[in-house]
């Protein structure tokens, strides 16, 4: 029984520390928006980027079609610091995807992904 005591109370300080511990910058070159099939609608992306607390987008890129991924370079974007993804339905609302990213700075695609409907946008990076 002490053994299983120990074992709870190792577990729980792991946990613990594990989930108060930082989020971990990640290192990207692009910014992209997967539209999922099953989207009911075209649309634009473009990426909010933070500075030191100065917030730039890029412009909005072409209209994409369901099924489509659209990149953007941020290779331009300092360590430190933070963006997302905004997607724009086609006749609809805009919305910004989840979850914001901190630049690492390094080469990579940070891809979130789209669907719902013209004015019901959703818009999150799939768990991995």
């Amino acid at each position: 029984m002490k053994m299983w005591k120990l074992v709870l109370g190792c577990l729980t300080f792991v946990l613990s520390f594990a989930l108060a511990w930082p989020m971990q910058a990640h290192a990207y070159d692009k910014s992209c928006v997967s539209l999922l099939v099953g989207a009911g609608y075209a649309a634009e992306m473009r990426t909010e980027i933070n500075i030191s607390g100065n917030v730039l987008y890029t412009e909005w890129s072409g209209s994409f079609p369901i099924g489509k991924t659209e990149c953007q370079d941020i290779s331009f974007v300092p360590e430190g610091s933070t963006f997302v993804a905004q997607v724009h339905a086609i006749l609809g609302e805009t919305k910004p995807c989840n979850p914001t990213i901190t630049q690492a700075g390094g080469v990579g695609s940070a891809v979130w992904q789209a669907n719902g409907t013209t004015l019901n946008v959703k818009c999150n990076m799939p768990s991995m």
